[in-house]
């Protein structure tokens, strides 16, 4: 289940980047601060070292994924702000 949160979080944050404002920006840089909580609490239930890992992998490639979209919109924030 918290791996769905997880990863639901990463997933709301690329989806409200499209309606983005000063005051979501903040909002999605704390709910991606509380997936990474989630994902460390996942991390230690999990005792498969293998499995461990490929949660891992996907939850860096999903967080990368949303950072990056993150940066875009301060990028264009900056830009409107000029």
């Amino acid at each position: 289940m918290k791996m769905q949160i997880a990863g639901k979080t990463v997933d709301h944050v690329e989806c409200h980047l499209y309606v983005m404002d000063k005051i979501s920006l903040q909002h999605c840089e704390d709910e991606l601060v509380a997936a990474i909580n989630v994902h460390k609490e996942i991390c230690e239930s999990i005792d498969d070292q293998e499995l461990q890992d490929e949660y891992n992998e996907a939850f860096v490639d999903d967080f990368a994924r949303a950072e990056k979209a993150l940066e875009d919109v301060q990028w264009q924030l900056l830009k409107e702000s000029l």
